[in-house]
């Protein structure tokens, strides 16, 4: 691809179309307000410290209460009970397959906080760019 900073032409083949949906806000609707999505990124940041934190049904909450292990345990010492290894394996993965669903929403959220920020920004400078 070009290098726009050095004026180079676009490779053979490379063009933009003039009637791409989007090139002219006015002919084709495209509206976008940076300050909402300045707004949305801050709720989003809100609810996951509510993810983080140490509050009821973060994961901090579920890593200190919902592991079962103990009771694995002792389902497994149960005498004379054939499911109890089974019951107990089902506990124990039940837990980890949670903690890592947590864990992936966090880390999925807090890509998608940094990437609405980051548009937003685009979408400042452009507005600074296209009023000088």
């Amino acid at each position: 691809m070009a290098d726009p900073e050095k004026n180079q032409p676009a490779p053979d083949g490379w063009h933009l179309e003039k009637n791409w949906p989007g090139l002219e806000a006015d002919r084709d609707g495209v509206t976008y307000t940076p300050s909402k999505l300045v707004n949305l990124a801050k709720d989003l940041n809100t609810q996951l410290t509510g993810l983080t934190n140490t509050t009821p049904g973060s994961l901090t909450d579920l890593q200190m209460y919902g592991n079962l292990s103990y009771l694995a345990t002792i389902f497994k010492d149960v005498k004379r009970w054939e499911g109890g290894d089974e019951f107990a394996a089902t506990v124990t993965n039940g837990y980890t397959e949670t903690t890592q669903i947590y864990q992936e929403i966090v880390e999925k959220l807090t890509i998608a906080v940094g990437l609405i920020n980051a548009g937003a920004g685009n979408y400042q400078n452009a507005n600074l760019a296209n009023e000088s």
